[in-house]
C-alpha cells in the first residue's frame, strides 16, 4: 500500500519498540512467520566504524553521544575498527542518486502531476518535476555507477558483522525557520537529516537505527549490512541493543 517515489530506492521498514519487534515485523513483511533471530554475542562482534563523509558536520550532541556509544560497545567486548571508504567521497560529488531518484519519480508521477499538480506539496512537486530533464542515457549511466559503487564498497566490508555510523548528523531541527519561504535554510537542514541514511539507501544496504540513550534530544546509531544481509544484521543489532540499552 505504499505509494512509490523511486523504485530503485523505495523500501518498507517499521518503527518499533525494540530490535526483536522490528525483526518479527520484517519477517512477516518478507513472507515468513515473523520469528526473531537469536542474538549474536557482543563480545567478539566486529564492527566497521565509517570515518569519512558520515562524520562530517556532526553537531556536538551527535558527535559526543556517538563516541560514547562506541566506547560502551568496546567495553562490552565488541571490536570497533575504523574504516575509510573512498567511494563515499566520490558519491558525495556525484549526481547518480539524484538522477535515479528524479527519473523514476517523475515517470511514475507524471500523469498525476498533469491532472493534479496543486495537490502535491510544493517542495515535493518541484523535486519530482526536476526529473523531467533527466534523460534515459543519464539514468542508464547512473544505474551502472550505482552497481559499480555497491560492488566496490561491499567487497571491502566482508570481514565485518556490520558497519556503524551516526543515523543522522544533527539532532531534530526546530521547525520554526524551516517554512517554505526559507529555501536555503530548509535545504541545508534537509541535506543534514538525509545524508547518512541516503548513503545506505544508495548502497542498497539493509540498515537499522538503534537509539543511543541521551536523556535529551534523540540520537541514533545506525548499523548497515550488505544487500540481503538482514538476518545477520538483526543478530548484530540485538547484541548492540543489549549493550546500549541494558534492561530495556
Amino acid at each position: 500500500g505504499a505509494l512509490p517515489l523511486a523504485i530503485s530506492f523505495d523500501s518498507v521498514g517499521s518503527i518499533t519498540n525494540s530490535v526483536e519487534d522490528c525483526a518479527m515485523v520484517h519477517g512477516v513483511l518478507s513472507g515468513g512467520a515473523g520469528a526473531a533471530p537469536l542474538a549474536s554475542e557482543v563480545t567478539g562482534l566486529r564492527l566497521g566504524a565509517v570515518q569519512n563523509v558520515v562524520l562530517e558536520t556532526l553537531d556536538p550532541t551527535v558527535a559526543s553521544e556517538y563516541a560514547t556509544a562506541l566506547d560502551v560497545l568496546r567495553d562490552a567486548g565488541a571490536e570497533i575498527v575504523d574504516v575509510t571508504l573512498p567511494e563515499l567521497d566520490d558519491l558525495s560529488n556525484h549526481q547518480a542518486g539524484t538522477a535515479i531518484g528524479r527519473f523514476e519519480a517523475f515517470r511514475w508521477h507524471q500523469d498525476l502531476l498533469e491532472d493534479g499538480a496543486d495537490e502535491y506539496d510544493g517542495r515535493v512537486r518541484s523535486r519530482i518535476e526536476a526529473g523531467r530533464t533527466v534523460t534515459n542515457e543519464d539514468y542508464r549511466k547512473a544505474l551502472a555507477y550505482r552497481d559499480m559503487l555497491k560492488a566496490s564498497v561491499w567487497s571491502r566490508l566482508t570481514e565485518f558483522d556490520a558497519v556503524v555510523l551516526p543515523t543522522v548528523a544533527v539532532v531534530p531541527p526546530v521547525l520554526a525557520g524551516l517554512e517554505y519561504e526559507a529555501g536555503e535554510v530548509y535545504r541545508a537542514a534537509n541535506q543534514a537529516v538525509l545524508r547518512n541514511t541516503a548513503i545506505g539507501n544508495f548502497l542498497d544496504a539493509c540498515a537499522i537505527s538503534i537509539p543511543i540513550p541521551t536523556g535529551g534530544a534523540p540520537v541514533g546509531l545506525m548499523l548497515m549490512g550488505p544487500p540481503e544481509g538482514d538476518v545477520r544484521l538483526f543478530k548484530s543489532a540485538l547484541a548492540v541493543e543489549a549493550a546500549l540499552l541494558p534492561g530495556d
